[in-house]
């Protein structure tokens, strides 16, 4: 038992020594398998990082590239505000001396004009306070001769009854007279209805003149109107007497400008008080801007053609216009923006719908639109076409592809004809004068 113990342990001390070399075999190959997988990984994160470190330095050049780009870019665009701002401080410099020189000129006719005024009404008291005098004189000349032809009418009543009468009525022409004259004395001030420049006078002195009317903002006041007269008769009686429709005195006023305009009967219902207007001064490159004060739905009729008068008011004080002077105007009387728009001559019309001809496949195919806002040269689309789409032409020339742009309208069903007598131009537009806000005149 004993010897076979000793074998049986040899035989497992045998085996285990076998298993512990295999052991020990696989460790070692693990070991090395692990170790060549470390230095693996070990190059491939030495690669890594020399790739990572050249992306940075890259990354760091184009950095400081663009830092210089923009610092250039900057220092340009300061140059260039610096070179603008002192171009805007000079032209500022120039509109305040215009204006101060324009302020000059305004202030020397006013003091002109009111040393005119003065003169002219110290004369017209002069000459009322003399027919106020000839007026007592005759006066005092009547009674006089009233109570001679009393004495007389006493002694000779009977035979002589109508002289009494005809005294008694010179008496009272003369009263008559009087009073007209105390009243001309009283209505000798003469005042201007407006603040502003005397620009006309037409009074001579020694000319009679009398109260007329003229027109300030539409309102009727008092203005000057000749009216020379002759006298015959008797003493203080007056004859024939007549006067001219022009003013003798015409003032312009100091305050905003206005263009009196006019428009026809298929534009006056398109005008509103408050609408926008582009004013574009005859002669000139660059347009001002009002908008509509007041407007009349009373036309006149000229030719067969009735008219209907609109007057834009001017915003603000803007040069280069002047009084009397002629205009083209635009009235705005319907403005979209962001919205899809095509020509206008691209657009047809069939009973109560509208359609347009796009391209698909290079043929013409009809498509029904709904159409918003409608201008001279173009028309907005609110449905059945896309931005891009391209549609034909009424000229058949070319087509025009259809967009999303931003688009004023001014003009009504594509554009009005005239305007203000002179053409609606894509909106109520055409001919106006300038004047001044309150001008008074004849």
């Amino acid at each position: 038992k004993d010897t076979q113990a000793v074998s049986s342990a040899k035989l497992s001390q045998s085996t285990t020594l076998t298993k512990d070399n295999q052991a020990i075999t696989t460790a070692q190959q693990n070991l090395a398998t692990t170790q060549a997988k470390d230095n693996q990984a070990v190059s491939s994160a030495k690669l890594s990082q020399s790739t990572t470190l050249a992306k940075d330095a890259q990354a760091i050049t184009t950095a400081q590239q663009s830092l210089a780009t923009t610092v250039a870019k900057d220092k340009q665009a300061v140059a260039a505000a610096q070179v603008n701002m002192a171009t805007t401080v000079s032209k500022d410099d120039q509109a305040i001396a215009t204006a101060e020189e324009n302020l000059a000129t305004t202030l020397s006719k006013d003091a002109q004009a009111v040393t005119t005024a003065q003169q002219n009404a110290f004369t017209t008291q002069q000459k009322d306070q003399q027919s106020l005098a000839q007026a007592q004189s005759s006066l005092a000349s009547a009674q006089q001769q009233l109570s001679q032809d009393s004495v007389s009418a006493s002694l000779a009543a009977a035979n002589q009854p109508s002289t009494l009468q005809s005294d008694r009525a010179t008496i009272s022409a003369d009263k008559v007279s009087l009073v007209q004259a105390e009243q001309s004395l009283s209505e000798a001030t003469l005042r201007a209805p407006v603040n502003g420049t005397v620009v006309s006078l037409s009074v001579a002195p020694g000319q009679a003149i009398s109260a007329g009317t003229t027109t300030v903002n539409g309102s009727v006041v008092a203005a000057l109107a000749s009216a020379p007269v002759s006298s015959s008769g008797s003493s203080g009686s007056s004859g024939s007497s007549s006067s001219s429709s022009s003013a003798e005195v015409v003032i312009e006023p100091a305050g905003q400008y206005i263009v009196n305009a006019q428009v026809t009967t298929s534009q006056i219902g398109e005008v509103q008080n408050g609408e926008q207007a582009v004013i574009t001064p005859s002669g000139a490159t660059t347009s001002v801007y009002g908008v509509v004060s007041s407007f009349s739905s009373q036309g006149t009729t000229s030719s067969g053609v009735t008219s209907f008068p609109v007057v834009v008011s001017v915003t603000g004080a803007p040069s280069g216009l002047y009084p009397g002077a002629s205009a083209t105007v635009e009235l705005v009387v319907k403005q979209v923006s962001n919205v899809l728009v095509v020509p206008t001559s691209a657009v047809h019309t069939l009973g109560s719908s509208s359609y347009v001809e796009v391209l698909k496949n290079g043929k013409e195919q009809r498509q029904v639109i709904g159409v918003g806002a409608t201008g001279a040269a173009e028309t907005q689309v609110t449905s059945g076409l896309s931005s891009g789409e391209e549609v034909v032409l009424a000229s058949l020339g070319s087509a025009a592809s259809s967009s999303g742009s931003s688009s004023r309208f001014g003009g009504l069903g594509g554009g009005l004809g005239g305007g203000f007598g002179g053409g609606f131009g894509g909106g109520l537009g055409g001919a106006g004068g300038f004047t001044r806000s309150g001008r008074a005149g004849g």
